[in-house]
């Protein structure tokens, strides 16, 4: 079984290292992301870390890192801004669609290899919409304390969690918290 495995990662990376550099160019796309009634709001995207704001469509202002900002995951808005907003690179291929395809082939590989280890290892892929919801108003408690220069702690909003999601909220408040912290 492992050398079927093997040599199918090997025939993938293969066929990746021909395909990616034709399929490169795909990695960028337009999002329309809203803060309603001002409230922070996350909208998921594949940035890798270049976003460009086209076209403000709500009167209050979008002000990088204020009311507007991005990590590689997406695109996050607060305080009224709406926005239309450019992600991702355009061009691509040569090199980086190799770099991409060894990437891909080793997560195949990786894949094959636990795969035959065990069959049954649980879970399914599947993202729980209250865990993305805990840790996204985790992120904006977050980042409204070091607004207001409140030392983190995330426990000072517990009627915002329940116990089965506390982790959640801690993480988004974390990464809320420190992604102000390090503007």
């Amino acid at each position: 079984m492992r050398k079927i495995s093997y040599w199918t990662a090997v025939l993938l990376i293969a066929c990746l290292t021909v395909l990616t550099p034709l399929t490169v160019s795909a990695q960028s796309g337009n999002i329309t992301c809203e803060s309603m009634l001002g409230q922070y709001q996350y909208c998921p995207a594949d940035t890798q870390n270049e976003v460009r704001l086209t076209t403000q469509t709500s009167s209050t202002s979008c002000t990088k890192d204020y009311s507007w900002g991005y990590d590689y995951r997406g695109i996050w808005v607060d305080r009224g801004c709406r926005a239309e907003f450019a992600y991702g690179r355009s061009s691509g291929g040569g090199k980086g669609g190799l770099i991409a395809a060894g990437i891909l082939g080793a997560i195949f590989l990786g894949v094959a290899a636990g795969s035959s280890k065990s069959r049954n290892s649980g879970g399914g892929g599947n993202v729980d919409p209250q865990k993305m919801d805990t840790y996204n108003q985790g992120y904006r408690y977050g980042g409204q304390d070091w607004d207001q220069g409140i030392p983190p702690n995330y426990r000072s909003h517990n009627n915002h969690y329940t116990s089965q999601y506390e982790s959640d909220f801690a993480s988004g408040y974390d990464d809320g918290y420190h992604h102000r912290s390090h503007k």
